[in-house]
């Protein structure tokens, strides 16, 4: 019943969150819907429902490996924005069989927590400099776009669909590889196909561009989670550590600003 549950919220929370994070992505412009779309979603609903079946610790544990996991998104989404100027399909494909090597690399060689951030720490800067310094990712203009009830919830389907899938897989392994699996991709992958698809490839390579650089709050939101679900409890740490990722992203819209 509770795994039915989770795949469930995970489905209608993350659906409608991506939805809405793209939308506000086209009203406002990609820097604000890359830190929209990187608060915690999947990640928010795998670990609480971790904690209830496998109890705080078990999440704490998952928890731990999310600043690896969000550096194999970082090199995911650092392939995507290289290639989908060359279409959307092979960035997709390409960038998607690198994240799934990867996890597979990773769930074989588990690493320290702080080995885990040291590796998180190296390839966001290397990631940040070769979209900014490199690649040259710059933020275009928005289009102008009708939007329709069929469109929210086709993307809703879309994503929530994408992420429900990601929470099923997640809930039969260990809770290292379980923390790896929580941080796929699946967010970011829905986000940067339906923002190719309605904005343009260079819009979606902005957005990808924030999205990398506002990662850090996740580690953010997991690194409370340590903490706080074995002391706190569910609920007491899951409202820590979102007010935690919010204020984090709130600290960094002035930075992102800045980036061209």
């Amino acid at each position: 019943m509770l795994t039915a549950l989770q795949i469930f919220l995970a489905f209608v929370i993350a659906g409608s969150w991506i939805s809405t994070a793209t939308w506000i992505a086209e009203k406002k412009g990609s820097r604000v819907g890359g830190l929209l779309v990187n608060l915690p979603s999947n990640l928010l609903v795998s670990l609480i429902f971790m904690a209830v079946l496998r109890g705080p610790q078990y999440a704490a544990g998952a928890a731990a490996s999310v600043p690896v996991g969000m550096g194999i998104n970082s090199i995911f989404l650092a392939l995507f924005i290289w290639l989908v100027p060359r279409g959307l399909v092979l960035a997709t494909g390409i960038s998607l069989l690198y994240w799934f090597g990867a996890a597979w690399l990773t769930s074989r060689f588990p690493l320290t927590p702080w080995q885990s951030l040291a590796a998180y720490t190296l390839i966001l800067v290397a990631t940040m400099v070769f979209a900014e310094k490199i690649l040259k990712v710059r933020t275009p203009p928005r289009r102008e776009k009708t939007w329709s009830t069929w469109q929210f919830l086709l993307r809703a389907l879309f994503s929530g669909g994408l992420v429900a899938s990601v929470v099923a897989i997640s809930l039969t392994t260990s809770s290292w590889i379980t923390g790896i699996v929580s941080t796929f991709p699946a967010v970011m992958m829905s986000s940067m196909v339906i923002l190719t698809l309605t904005q343009g490839p260079d819009f979606a390579r902005a957005t990808g561009k924030i999205l990398i650089f506002s990662s850090v709050n996740i580690l953010v939101y997991s690194h409370i989670v340590q903490f706080a679900y074995p002391t706190l409890g569910v609920v007491v740490g899951t409202l820590l550590a979102y007010a935690g990722a919010v204020l984090f992203v709130i600290a960094i819209r002035p930075v992102s600003e800045r980036l061209s």
